[in-house]
């Protein structure tokens, strides 16, 4: 019998990354690499949210998801992007030029190699900005979904305090699947 944890994990790995990730974004091991693994759940994790209202201009308007210039998950955004069908929301990419820039996202991934994660996370306190990290201590700087390894597996760690008070609404499927923080 598969233990709770596993169960949780395969859960998470359905809901998040679907059937499976493209065939070209496996290394030559047969292992996923990490940032595609990271853009995978950050665009999957749009699904699983939802914004108030007033967030978008119009119900057409599309989905921003932001990150730095710099950040290593820029091109595995734009290649699970590329994957993606058609929904009733288009999805665009922004990479942030500067600090003003978040106003006009939607969701910020910031990677644990990118330096200026505080100031950016404060930036967006109070918007109804999704923050996805993989860093240690991303919480504690604000982020409201943190992408942790655990092993050769990822948890999904979400403040459910900080990402409503965001005027975020995680649905039921993702708070099953994740871990909350305290």
């Amino acid at each position: 019998m598969a233990s709770l944890s596993g169960i949780r994990f395969l859960s998470l790995l359905v809901l998040l990354l679907g059937p499976g990730l493209a065939p070209s974004s496996h290394s030559a091991g047969g292992l996923a690499d990490r940032d595609e693994v990271h853009a995978t759940f950050t665009l999957n994790l749009t699904r699983f949210v939802r914004w108030p209202a007033e967030a978008f201009e119009s119900p057409s308007a599309p989905l921003v998801i932001g990150t730095l210039e710099r950040d290593p998950i820029n091109s595995a955004l734009e290649r699970a992007l590329a994957r993606e069908p058609e929904g009733s929301r288009p999805i665009r990419l922004l990479r942030l030029q500067n600090p003003g820039d978040i106003a006009s996202c939607h969701v910020v991934f910031l990677s644990q190699s990118v330096p200026q994660q505080g100031s950016v996370l404060a930036r967006a306190q109070g918007r109804p900005i999704l923050l996805i990290g993989d860093a240690p201590g991303f919480h504690e700087l604000g982020g409201h979904v943190r992408l942790a390894p655990s092993g050769p597996r990822i948890a999904l760690v979400v403040d459910l305090r900080r990402l409503r008070a965001s005027g975020i609404e995680p649905s039921a499927q993702l708070l099953r699947v994740a871990e909350l923080v305290p």
